[in-house]
């Protein structure tokens, strides 16, 4: 049989010595997990919509279809435009930054 480093012997997550969690208690960067990934998706959703609004995909620029055949793109919740639905856009946009800015202070603020 193996000694040591298995789940069960010691090592791992259970076993005799209580486990890797229970004998290193520190969280991945540390207590401020919550508090950097909600600054990272309210930033990836600003970075996202913004993009969105200023450069649309290119099937919806030139109409064609998003494989690269032309003809009119059949995209979800599309009524023809070329260029991103504005509303929703700017509804992410503004749920990103009060997300990004709720993260940075929680971060800022201790």
């Amino acid at each position: 049989m193996l000694q040591g480093g298995g789940a069960g012997a010691g090592g791992g997550f259970g076993g005799q010595n209580g486990g890797v969690l229970a004998q290193n208690p520190e969280l991945f960067l540390g207590e401020d997990l919550l508090a950097w990934l909600v600054l990272a998706f309210g930033g990836a959703l600003v970075v996202g919509n913004v993009a969105a609004l200023l450069r649309p995909p290119t099937h919806l620029r030139d109409g064609s279809e998003p494989g690269g055949r032309p003809g009119k793109a059949k995209t979800a919740g599309s009524t023809g435009a070329a260029h991103a639905p504005a509303g929703r856009a700017v509804a992410m946009l503004t749920v990103g930054v009060v997300a990004a800015i709720w993260g940075l202070a929680s971060l800022v603020g201790g």
